[in-house]
């Protein structure tokens, strides 16, 4: 199912805790690069060399500023290199940019270089995905060494890429994927996801994670065995989760704008790798007529880009209504150079049973995700 940043107008188709100080100084050592890509180059120093508030934060870059993808980092191989990657609650695997793929190269990501590392185990597998905006990866399987929010993990499958397709380009500094999605809707059969790995090797306290996603070009924050309670406003809903498939999937009660229900609600799937609200036929066609968008191309929907008019959408989750206001039902300017009114809508209709909650709604809503349950506990996000 997994929309990936190939159609980035779109998406891509992730207690009390401790300080950790820094204890020495760091030498960052400058080289001159022409084609340095400043969002990567700025998550990769934030990421090493900031003071982390959270134990178990992984911060991740907006890309852009535009609310659109959200970049983390991850470190693979001894000795590590560190990866920008998306953090994926709507997939499962974990894949990574190789110096063993041309297609990979493009002067601005991380490339990860398996013969470098005195750690890397080749599988003998072979993967491929094929994402449903037809972007596709492929490679071969291995273990390795992994670092995810200061922890290390041991042995963590890791598909290495041979090819990828041009779409990853709109992304330079994209490095990989991380999914956070549960075990079996991986490619690869008898995966553990790092999530999973960070439980049963016992890394972290709690089998949980938090997700803040920033909102208006913020940056948010992964964190793994917890979750931070500074960004929720009011009190978290338990709501269950139907993992069947493999996604983080669960019941909404009714959606509504004004008090009126919404034709066509369904159940929502949260991905943290997809920026809009992806639906099927029925309910984009109810949103788009209340929210004055056209369809345009390949089920993407065009509005105005003034906001000020437009009501919020309430979704009902665990017997709360959750909030998506009305400036988040609209996302950026179709053409950035100049000042045209026309803008890419949050709403785009998909062949699915079920709603994608991407970053228009998770902006918005802080949510804790609890694999082993399963269940979602969320609250306004601050």
């Amino acid at each position: 199912m997994k929309i990936t940043i190939a159609s980035l107008c779109i998406s891509l188709l992730a207690s009390s805790v401790n300080c950790v100080p820094v204890s020495s100084p760091i030498r960052v050592p400058v080289v001159a690069n022409g084609h340095v890509n400043h969002a990567g180059h700025l998550l990769h120093i934030r990421t090493k060399y900031t003071k982390r508030a959270i134990e178990g934060a992984v911060p991740v870059i907006n890309f852009d500023h535009h609310d659109m993808a959200y970049l983390g980092s991850v470190q693979v191989g001894t000795p590590p290199v560190d990866m920008a990657v998306v953090l994926d609650t709507g997939s499962s695997d974990f894949w990574v940019a190789s110096t063993d793929c041309p297609s990979c190269d493009n002067g601005h990501r991380s490339l990860f270089h398996p013969s470098n590392s005195s750690t890397f185990e080749k599988d003998g597998r072979s993967w491929n995905i094929t994402y449903a905006s037809n972007a596709t990866t492929e490679g071969y399987v291995g273990y390795d060494t992994v670092h995810l929010a200061g922890k290390q993990i041991k042995r963590q499958l890791v598909e290495v890429a041979t090819k990828v397709t041009p779409e990853y380009d709109q992304v330079p500094s994209l490095a990989g994927v991380l999914g956070l999605g549960f075990d079996h809707l991986a490619s690869v059969a008898n995966m553990s996801t790092p999530m999973t790995s960070l439980i049963t090797q016992k890394l972290i306290p709690k089998p949980l994670f938090g997700v803040l996603l920033g909102k208006n070009g913020k940056d948010g924050e992964f964190v793994f065995g917890g979750f931070d309670r500074q960004h929720i406003d009011g009190p978290l809903t338990r709501v269950p989760v139907n993992n069947t498939i493999g996604y983080w999937q669960v019941t909404a009660n009714k959606m509504q704008v004004n008090g009126q229900d919404v034709v066509g609600s369904t159940d929502i799937v949260f991905d943290t790798g997809a920026a809009n609200l992806l639906c099927p036929s029925a309910l984009a066609t109810s949103l788009a007529k209340i929210y004055n968008a056209t369809a345009s191309q390949a089920g993407y929907y065009t509005a105005d880009c003034d906001t000020s008019h437009l009501p919020p959408l309430h979704i009902q989750l665990g017997g709360t209504n959750f909030e998506i206001p009305g400036e988040s039902m609209v996302l950026g300017r179709l053409d950035p150079t100049n000042n045209a009114s026309l803008c890419m809508s949050a709403i785009a209709a998909m062949d699915l049973p079920f709603m994608v909650a991407g970053a228009t709604f998770m902006k918005n809503n802080y949510i804790v995700f609890d694999p082993l349950v399963p269940q979602v506990h969320i609250a306004r996000a601050k």
